[in-house]
């Protein structure tokens, strides 16, 4: 009766409709937009590496920003306009001829992209009650990599059948869709009910009250620092594993393609098994990850020289990042969706958005640097020490962040539908 109920969750289901259409154009953009720069534009090692930065640097600056405009505004209306934005921006893609241009068209993606997730995060805790969030929260991260895994491999049959220009306008056919899916979303509920104090707060107050919100919660907190230095250390790694790949004798050039998908696909089984489950602890997720993945990251390095066996062991570790990595990320977004109040979530998760987006790409940055000086095969082993080091750190802080935790649900009472 209870799976009955959730499924006929109209505006869920059309929340999670819109999400999975706008997760597919998100990778089928990201691999039109290499595929243009790479093969039409002639860009450099260097000149892919600006563009990934590009899109990523506006949403440090954009998150906590997105965040209050979800808690402030309706959030239908933002995630609508969103897509619009996109929309108008993959279809300026296909008559881009220099590299500056998809800069500039690529970071204007970036800022409608960052506008989206916050308020969809608000969104879906909204219509969800509290018995089913949890699985909300799951089913959410399984549509992002199943777009993962599945979005890059539709791009390329796309781009191998027709243009790279069609793929382009299919993409902005993609956003358009999920744009009219939305308009049939209800308006937020809390703000239909209620006129609170927050609207005469200032946006720069409202940005720190999304920071001070997660300080004086220890659980999200220590969370937050956990899934931020997992990513910025998997990031240092992410970034140097096509030149890993390389160094190996015999590396097939298909590899990191293998590894990009068996990684997506051992993170979508983790966000499928942590659904079913009741979590106790969450430390004891981020622990877990963090360890696992240390040690999948740390042993990469010595596979090279094995043959095929190396070969299939190596494609394997990534499938273990993969599945660490939801260990701790996942985990963490059940917690910020129970943990914190509907009309403060826009915020909370605008703050998150920009934290993890510079660890990610400090960690970019820093593995270039780090495998320059020591090697690349020193870097991934340090790499993994680190992690591990990382997930025993949090262990050592459990009883007492855990003994302090307190979920704020009060507020979600008359919000919830």
């Amino acid at each position: 009766m209870g799976q009955s109920l959730f499924w006929r969750n109209k505006g869920l289901m059309t929340l999670l409709a819109s999400q999975t259409i706008s997760s597919l154009g998100d990778w089928l953009h990201i691999l039109a937009v290499l595929t243009l720069a790479a093969f039409q534009l002639d860009a450099s090692s260097l000149d892919m590496s600006f563009l990934m930065m590009s899109y990523a640097l506006p949403v440090i600056v954009l998150g906590p920003v997105s965040g209050v405009l979800a808690d402030r505004f309706d959030r239908k209306m933002i995630m609508f306009l969103s897509e619009i934005g996109r929309t108008l921006t993959v279809i300026s893609c296909v008559y881009v001829s220099e590299l500056w241009q998809l800069y500039v068209l690529l970071s204007l993606q970036s800022c409608f992209s960052s506008l989206f997730s916050p308020s969809k995060n608000g969104k879906l805790k909204e219509l969800t009650s509290e018995a089913f969030l949890q699985q909300a929260v799951s089913i959410s991260s399984i549509i992002d990599n199943t777009a993962k895994i599945f979005g890059p491999a539709l791009g390329g049959i796309m781009v191998a059948a027709v243009s790279i220009h069609s793929v382009f306008f299919i993409n902005a056919g993609a956003f358009l869709l999920s744009a009219v899916i939305l308009f049939l979303l209800p308006r937020d509920a809390f703000q239909q009910t209620s006129n609170t104090p927050q609207d005469k707060t200032s946006a720069l107050a409202s940005i720190k009250e999304g920071f001070l919100f997660m300080k004086q919660t220890p659980l999200l907190l220590t969370g937050l620092f956990t899934a931020c230095f997992v990513l910025f250390i998997l990031q240092i790694g992410d970034s140097q594993a096509i030149i890993l790949i390389r160094s190996f004798p015999g590396a097939p050039p298909e590899l990191a393609g293998w590894c990009m998908a068996v990684s997506g696909a051992g993170m979508l089984l983790t966000a499928v098994t942590v659904g079913k489950r009741r979590i106790s602890s969450y430390l004891l997720y981020f622990t877990l990850g963090a360890c696992l993945l240390g040690i999948a990251t740390g042993c990469v390095p010595f596979l090279g020289g094995l043959g095929i066996v190396g070969t299939a062991l190596f494609i394997f570790s990534f499938f273990i990042m993969g599945a660490a990595f939801g260990l701790v990320h996942i985990p963490f977004q059940i917690l910020v969706q129970t943990s914190v109040p509907v009309d403060y979530s826009g915020r909370v998760f605008g703050a998150i958005q920009s934290m993890t987006t510079l660890a990610s790409i400090l960690g970019m940055a820093g593995g270039g640097v780090l495998a320059e000086l020591i090697g690349v095969s020193l870097a991934f082993l340090i790499c993994g020490c680190l992690l591990i080091a990382a997930g025993l750190t949090t262990l050592i802080g459990k009883k007492m962040a855990e003994s302090r935790r307190y979920f704020v649900t009060e507020s979600n009472k008359g919000a919830q539908r």
